[in-house]
């Protein structure tokens, strides 16, 4: 299996899909990493992709977006542990996807201004989640 999708399925609605994002492993070159993902990995540096993110347009503005990618958040870190993982990546589809990101602490790549990292790391110790393995 190469990746795993995950859906927000709304039970009020006959079960619609409201949204969902896809994971997978993946890896980067560390220049494409911001320094503090970069420091002491390996080369490549292993990471968990996350693939595709959406929120149905009828339920955006709603808060089902950060709700949604805390999820991806605690999936991205319990699929890290399995294959040693640095970081999550995402690859933001246009300026107002990066913002959105930003806003939730991911940095973008030194030489690509629309992928972003958040360090999973960081994830576990704002999850309190930080004395797991990293």
């Amino acid at each position: 299996r190469d990746a795993v999708t995950y859906l927000l399925l709304d039970d009020d609605e006959g079960d619609r899909i409201a949204g969902y994002y896809c994971l997978s492993a993946g890896s980067v070159r560390k220049e494409q990493a911001p320094a503090a993902v970069a420091r002491r990995a390996p080369e490549p540096v292993p990471v968990v992709r996350m693939g595709r993110f959406a929120v149905d347009a009828d339920y955006q503005g709603h808060g089902w977006g950060a709700e949604l990618l805390r999820e991806a958040l605690l999936s991205a870190v319990s699929g890290a542990d399995l294959i040693g993982a640095r970081a999550l990546l995402v690859d933001a589809i246009d300026d107002d996807a990066r913002a959105f990101y930003r806003r939730f602490g991911f940095v973008e790549s030194p030489i690509h201004p629309l992928q972003l990292f958040k360090s999973l790391d960081e994830i576990r110790a704002s999850a309190g989640l930080a004395d797991q393995p990293s």
